[in-house]
């Protein structure tokens, strides 16, 4: 018998956004996070798996295979005593996603002392490289102090990520590659025009709690809407069942 899930399924930005992994191996990803105890570790077979999702055993361990392949998940086996045949089988977490957080720093606006967060440049870099498939070796000091402008000016370590994303993903950086430098994606203006470039024509449909969304659709989510979204979707889940289509 598996572990009951916990509430919410986490799928961080380097999986959802990683176009070598499929639709259904994400969503597997965001199941195994849900299911893992508090040390990382997910007990739960295939066969727990195919039966929730209905599909084959075969297709769990292709999503499985494909997430250990790159380097997402961990499987660790134990062996019956003076045997080579597997007794049991866990997935471990790893840790793909390294916070670009550290600390929160006080900053003096208007007479009034706000919490903005400190990034760290080292976790930022890895996650810039993997996002975008260059090989920065370091982020220079410009682009720091305009990631940091960023910050104070209100927007997250998720928004920084998803201009990332969005510059990385647009026709033309993917033919000019050369331009998309941490310095040039954290400049004000390109900073906010790719924040926002896939969410202009983007709407909510009017019953978007029961309903399927796209990417784009979940990013105009409050913090709040989309814990009551994501929870009411793992209900469906957990009683066999699926939220209605999407609607663009």
């Amino acid at each position: 018998m598996t572990d009951k899930p916990n509430f919410y399924a986490l799928i961080p930005a380097t999986v959802r956004y990683d176009k070598r992994l499929t639709a259904n191996a994400k969503l597997l990803y965001g199941e195994i996070t849900a299911l893992s105890d508090k040390r990382g570790y997910c007990w739960a077979n295939n066969t727990y798996f195919s039966e929730l999702y209905s599909v084959s055993n075969t297709s769990i361990s292709k999503w499985i295979s494909s997430l250990v392949k790159l380097g997402y998940l961990k499987s660790i086996y134990e062996y019956k005593e003076n045997s080579k045949e597997i007794s049991k089988r866990y997935l471990s977490i790893v840790d793909a996603v390294p916070s670009i957080a550290t600390e929160e720093i006080p900053v003096e606006e208007k007479n009034e002392c706000k919490s903005i967060e400190k990034i760290d440049f080292d976790s930022l870099l890895v996650l810039f490289n993997k996002i975008t498939n260059k090989g920065f070796r370091i982020i220079n000091d410009k682009a720091r102090k305009q990631f940091n402008a960023r910050l104070k000016e209100g927007y997250s370590k998720t928004d920084i990520l998803t201009a990332i994303q969005n510059c990385s993903n647009d026709d033309y950086h993917k033919a000019n590659p050369k331009y998309l430098t941490p310095e040039f994606i954290s400049r004000p203006d390109k900073f906010e025009k790719y924040l926002l470039s896939d969410n202009k024509n983007t709407q909510l449909p009017d019953d978007w709690f029961n309903r399927e969304l796209t990417n784009e659709q979940i990013k105009l989510l409050t913090t709040e809407q989309m814990k009551s979204w994501r929870m009411n979707k793992m209900r469906h889940q957990m009683d066999g069942g699926k939220l209605k289509p999407i609607i663009r």
